[in-house]
Parts: structure tokens; sequence; C-alpha cells
């Protein structure tokens, strides 16, 4: 009975295969004609410098998944504008421990460097909840590991989108 199932299995896979093949689906890291494949395009992109320390987290959790190429002045040009808040959400049963939320917003667009025309542009955010004691030091550490949190998670949301926005621009 298993033997069956399986031939039936790979029969159906073999009949939808070449649906798949004509419905445009490309993968995201695969080639994008003339301009090269995604990862080429985003090693061309240089970050614009940092004007807060929020500013240099996301920027630094942007570098370490794109690994941009040590010439410096790529193709494309990426600025960001953060804006971050602290809200005291819950209090804890015993109402000591307030569980506080870090959110930070994240504008950012891409331009053309030899233009200066933007390409394309959005906003992101993250969300990130810590607990907050009466401990100084241990406040400021949930605090920083908020941010820190928060940035990557902001990062891999805008180096997805535009390595979608590159592979579909082509």
């Amino acid at each position: 009975m298993t033997k069956n199932l399986q031939i039936l299995s790979l029969l159906a896979l073999l009949g939808v295969m070449p649906a798949l093949a004509g419905c445009g689906f490309s993968p995201l890291y695969g080639t994008a004609g003339d301009s090269g494949n995604v990862e080429t395009q985003l090693v061309s992109m240089e970050v614009a410098p940092p004007t807060t320390r929020t500013d240099q987290l996301v920027r630094n959790a942007l570098l370490e998944g794109i690994a941009p190429s040590q010439t410096g002045g790529g193709k494309y040009l990426l600025s960001l504008r953060t804006e971050e808040k602290q809200l005291t959400s819950i209090l804890s049963f015993d109402r000591k421990t307030p569980q506080n939320r870090y959110i930070l917003n994240v504008s950012y667009t891409l331009s053309d460097r030899s233009t200066g025309k933007p390409l394309t542009s959005g906003k992101t955010f993250a969300e990130v909840s810590y607990t907050k004691t009466r401990q100084p030091v241990a406040d400021i550490q949930a605090l920083n590991k908020a941010k820190e949190t928060a940035a990557r998670v902001v990062a891999q949301d805008i180096r997805t989108r535009l390595a979608a926005w590159m592979a579909s621009a082509g």
C-alpha cells in the first residue's frame, strides 16, 4: 500500500512541475537579468552614516546580513530614520515589576547613488517587551537588549523588502 502511495505522490509531483515552471516564479536570490543577482545588488548598497545610537544599531544589523564590499560608494544609498518609544504596558500581580514595551519605527529610502533619485521606500517597526526591575543596571541592560533585538528585527525586514524590490526591478 505504501509503495502505491509513493508512486502516486511522485506522479502527482511530476504532473504539477510543468505548471510551476510556467507560472513566472523565480527564486529571490536567483539571477535578475542584466543587473546580476540580488546578492550582488545588495552588496552594492551603502547604508548612510548613522546620526543616533539607534541608527547605528539598525545599520550594524543591516550590514551583518549584507556584507557590503569594502570598496565603498556602491550603486545604491540606503537612508534610515528611526523613532523609538518606551511604554509601561502591564503591571505584574504584585504591582512591583512592570512589563515595558520598546517600540522602534524605521523609515527607509533607497536611492540611486549617481542621481540621488529615490527608488523605493517604506516603513517598518518592531515591538519588544522587557521587564523593568528596581535594579538600575539590570534595567539598562534589559532596555539595551530590547533595542538590539528590535534593530535586528527591522533590519531583517528591510533587507527582505529591498531584496524583493531588487529581484522585481531587475
